[in-house]
């Protein structure tokens, strides 16, 4: 079995859904699909609690141990919690909806519906200071067609935001940083995220759109023990390498490498947006202006800080250096996302197979 499923990664969408509490090596088929969704009474975990206390000398009861909850916000392996069987067979269904039966087909286009409220209804959804923790969902409910929002690993790594969602009737694929949780700042376990929800579209065809609003990168002792430069490299590769057509949208901060962890320059997007609250340098503004008050910088360093400022205030001002397709108003993303999606859908797959990472 464990041979088997592995061997359909990429090939046909798979999905489990957990309704009960095993153990042992009956676990591993959850983690070998593309999506799980559990129950919340329902648990996986290697060792029950009776083995763990004779083995290990724990104790700790079955929710704590492999408990849905756990799985969904600790561990990553679910990436929905149902109230009941009914709920996680309607997700499931919904999941499944997005995907062609096979990596042959098509991801499959319904009828198009409007968003939940036109996205010029509220002039404040993007707050102007990027330093204001603000919730991305909202922005994103105003783009997409309503009801169509399915987030993948909702609980888990909130930092970042991984959803299906459907616009003008076409699935697209949505990365998003969210500064409500954690400032946006990219975890070990955000890239982790991100990079498996970009082979799951990858594999199937399902175009991809970044909404970029973070600083970069954790930095620290706990990061650097964590693994935060392997698995930013895995995040970086993971990109490099997907072959289905990329939109980026800067929506505030985009900072540092994590311009370039939204999938930015360089990693091939079709095109390069900018909301005016976007705010694209190396560093913050507060940051840069601190950086400018040494009086012993050299004046070409000086000038190249001053060059980042203008940015910082004017991301128009990157349009005409050529290194942004376009500044765009919140009432725009819809439009341009829908023809960047009309674009995606006349090209060409490459008919090659594209294997989903493990969770």
């Amino acid at each position: 079995l464990y041979s088997a499923l592995a061997r359909l990664s990429g090939e046909v969408p798979r999905v489990t859904m957990i309704f009960g509490q095993t153990g042992a090596s009956t676990v591993f088929p959850a983690a070998l699909c593309d999506a799980a969704v559990m129950t919340e009474d329902s648990g996986v975990c290697i060792g029950r609690p009776d083995a763990v206390k004779h083995m290990v000398g724990e104790t700790v009861d079955f929710a704590t141990l492999g408990g849905a909850r756990m799985h969904c916000t600790v561990s990553g392996l679910g990436d929905a919690l149902a109230a009941g069987e009914q709920d996680a067979i309607a997700w499931a269904r919904k999941y499944l909806s997005f995907f062609p039966c096979n990596r042959g087909g098509r991801p499959p286009r319904i009828e198009a519906l409007p968003p939940e409220e036109p996205a010029g209804a509220d002039s404040r959804l993007v707050p102007a200071d990027p330093d204001k923790p603000f919730d991305i969902l909202p922005l994103i409910r105003r783009i997409i067609d309503q009801g169509s929002l399915l987030e993948l690993k909702e609980l888990y790594a909130r930092e970042a935001v991984t959803a299906l969602a459907r616009v003008e009737g076409r699935p697209l694929g949505i990365v998003a940083n969210n500064s409500q949780h954690k400032g946006g700042i990219l975890f070990p376990e955000t890239c982790g995220k991100i990079s498996r929800f970009i082979t799951i579209c990858d594999a199937f065809g399902i175009p991809l759109l970044f909404l970029a609003d973070t600083p970069g990168f954790m930095i620290g002792t706990a990061a650097e023990r964590s693994g935060i430069i392997r698995t930013a490299s895995l995040l970086f590769t993971t990109i490099a390498n997907a072959s289905v057509p990329r939109l980026v949208i800067a929506v505030r901060r985009t900072h540092t490498a994590g311009l370039y962890a939204m999938a930015g320059p360089g990693f091939d997007p079709e095109e390069f947006l900018a909301l005016p609250t976007a705010v694209i340098s190396v560093f913050g503004r507060k940051a840069l202006e601190r950086f400018s008050s040494d009086r012993d910088m050299p004046p070409p360093a000086r000038a190249a800080l001053q060059e980042m400022l203008e940015a910082c205030a004017n991301p128009a001002s990157l349009v005409d250096k050529g290194l942004l397709d376009a500044v765009i108003a919140v009432s725009d993303m819809r439009p341009r996302i829908s023809a960047f999606l009309d674009k995606a859908s006349a090209l060409p797959r490459p008919d090659v197979r594209k294997q989903v990472l493990p969770v």
